[in-house]
């Protein structure tokens, strides 16, 4: 988010890479902002196109986020470290949308014809393990641990038929198998319509 509140459309949040012992990039961060041109000035070898490789999904950050407001599914698949997740959501009669028993609401009003196929993308590293969640959340049962760089992400199943990625602190003694509680930070889940075209934002209402 910019000085002037507008939303970026590439956010880089203590984003960092390291090779091995060796840090090549320090934690940085940069946002970029819809219709704005940026760019990176610097001597050879400085890590201009580590930080653009990053940004793209070529290579994987060793810590921090990079978030992208995609344009389409498509897009949302490649762009950002680590990946958006996205699902199959079903709009409900009210408008909203249903991803297994989680319900979400969109940001704005967007014209949906009920029981249609929707996409749902989430980015890992907006959802998290919480002891002590504020407003709306959910449950689920881990069913994966990995690392990337010094974070660790939870496979959670939410359903019988959807998993959610999400953050969890590398020293947090979560076990495989365990139930724990997820909470979705505001404008990190996003929706995309049946032709795969970027919707809106969507907000956590958590179970009906």
């Amino acid at each position: 988010m910019g000085a002037a509140g507008r939303p970026a459309a590439v956010e880089l949040i203590e984003v960092a890479k390291s090779f091995g012992a060796t840090e090549v990039i320090r934690p940085m961060d940069l946002a970029v902002h819809p219709g704005e041109f940026v760019v990176l000035l610097g001597p050879s070898g400085c890590g201009k196109s580590t930080v653009l490789k990053m940004i793209a999904g070529l290579e994987d950050a060793s810590g921090g986020e990079i978030y992208t407001r995609p344009a389409n599914s498509f897009v949302a698949r490649f762009v950002g470290t680590p990946r958006m997740a996205l699902h199959e959501g079903t709009v409900t009669d009210s408008g909203d949308v249903a991803l297994g028993d989680v319900t979400f609401r969109p940001d704005a009003p967007v014209a949906l014809t009920a029981g249609e196929p929707v996409g749902v993308g989430i980015r890992p590293s907006g959802a998290h393990v919480t002891e002590r969640p504020r407003g709306p959340h959910l449950r689920g049962r881990v069913t994966r641990r990995d690392y990337l760089g010094g974070d660790c992400f939870l496979e959670v199943d939410i359903s019988t038929e959807h998993a959610i990625v999400v953050r969890a602190e590398p020293e947090d003694a979560v076990k495989v198998g365990e139930f724990v509680t997820v909470g979705i930070r505001p404008g990190v889940a996003h929706l995309f319509s049946p032709s795969g075209e970027r919707a809106g934002g969507l907000s956590l209402l958590g179970p009906p």
